[in-house]
């Protein structure tokens, strides 16, 4: 379930936003997301959802020490780079290996099996 996927990824932190991204046809899966104690940002359609995430991030880097990006893509470096400038810590988590994300990242979460789910 997504709250899983959720807890796993914030392990013993309280967070204070859990955000996630989904295109407006996506019911489903907003919903699945809604009962997993995420935040849904609908990106529209054919929108890119990183852009969402980067203006989001952006706005709330004042006011947070750790921002978490799932999935660890490199199309999210330069995000990650600007947080870190500004004093953020930044994390990922995705399926994949640290190495193949070429993100610099504080921290990766390795999501096992047990994070994977169809909705």
């Amino acid at each position: 379930s997504f709250g899983h996927l959720r807890r796993t990824i914030v392990g013993t932190r309280i967070p204070i936003r859990a955000m996630a991204y989904h295109g407006s046809r996506q019911t489903r899966l907003k919903t699945h997301l809604d009962q997993g104690g995420f935040e849904t940002v609908s990106t529209g359609t054919e929108e890119n959802p990183f852009v969402a995430m980067a203006v989001d991030a952006m706005a709330v880097a004042e006011r947070v020490d750790c921002i978490v990006l799932v999935p660890g893509s490199p199309q999210l470096s330069p995000l990650a780079t600007t947080l870190r400038a500004r004093g953020v810590r930044v994390e990922t988590a995705g399926f994949n290996d640290p190495g193949d994300a070429k993100m610099e990242a504080q921290s990766h979460t390795v999501l096992g099996p047990e994070a994977s789910f169809k909705v």
